[in-house]
């Protein structure tokens, strides 16, 4: 069996969007470090790095926040109320998408270009946070139950929407609630009862 290797999270900046990798010593040139993957352990390890990560990156961008967190709308004066129904009428206008991954793409960009949004927006920057540095398999996750979404990583392929096959390697990313934890935890950290859509998974 050939060694695995996996690239280690980069480091996530104040300043929104903005995350580099450790500076090589030679050449001071930041530079992508990977991490060697021997087991399970190891990679969910650093899948829970890279999660709290892509929750780093995501409250860069959430500089007025959510509509639906009273913390939001007090501290933004209501900003946030108004912000999030601009954003959902301008997603909702515009093209149709012709794919998922082209539809969360487009609610990242949107969430990440207003500064705010609920689970949806927040869950698809993490979404393309995780994607856009080769993070994969990640999906996109919609809770059947109640409106609320959040993201897998290393899920096991095709199966986000039955939490039973996930796999040791599972991780969920729900920036919303500010939180990221092993897949094996879901049943601790949500209703035990739900169940879940996979919308996409690269």
């Amino acid at each position: 069996m050939a060694d695995e290797f996996q690239p280690k999270p980069p480091q996530v900046s104040s300043t929104p969007g903005v995350f580099t990798y450790p500076t090589a010593p030679r050449t001071g040139v930041p530079t992508m470090q990977y991490t060697k993957i021997s087991s399970d352990v190891d990679a969910i390890k650093n899948h829970l790095m890279w999660s709290e990560a892509a929750l780093s990156y995501v409250r860069r961008y959430m500089t007025i926040g959510a509509s639906n967190k009273i913390v939001d709308v007090i501290g933004s004066l209501g900003e946030s109320k108004s912000c999030v129904a601009k954003l959902k009428s301008e997603y909702a206008s515009g093209r149709n998408f012709a794919n998922w991954h082209d539809a969360v793409a487009e609610c990242a960009r949107l969430g990440r270009l207003r500064g705010c949004g609920n689970c949806g927006e927040q869950s698809a920057i993490a979404y393309m946070f995780l994607w856009d540095n080769a993070m994969q398999p990640v999906d996109w996750i919609k809770v059947n139950d109640v409106d609320h979404n959040f993201t897998l990583l290393g899920c096991a392929k095709g199966a986000g929407s039955a939490k039973s096959r996930w796999g040791p390697r599972c991780v969920v990313v729900d920036p919303w609630n500010g939180t990221c934890y092993p897949g094996s935890e879901i049943a601790r950290n949500r209703n035990s009862g739900e169940t879940y859509t996979s919308l996409v998974q690269e």
